[in-house]
């Protein structure tokens, strides 16, 4: 059992959370997410904590991406 990666998942879970709350929204999505991520990663991919990492860097550069596609579709702007 690879008890760094599951460190990991918790780790990025928490950090997460953590950013479900800077953004106002309901931290179960992005925990959820995440979780769903490193399961995949460590189950599937048969990665540890190495391949978690990678993982969660991937799900903020889709989050990121997404919600700024979102945000320039809407017509947002920060004045």
């Amino acid at each position: 059992m690879d008890y760094a990666g599951i460190a990991a998942a918790i780790a990025s879970a928490v950090f997460w959370t953590k950013g479900a709350a800077i953004e106002g929204i309901s931290p179960l999505v992005w925990v959820g997410a995440s979780l769903i991520v490193s399961v995949l990663t460590m189950v599937v991919l048969h990665q540890g904590w190495m391949g978690v990492a990678v993982g969660q860097v991937g799900l903020l550069a889709a989050i990121t991406l997404f919600r700024t596609l979102a945000d320039k579709g809407s017509g947002a702007t920060d004045e």
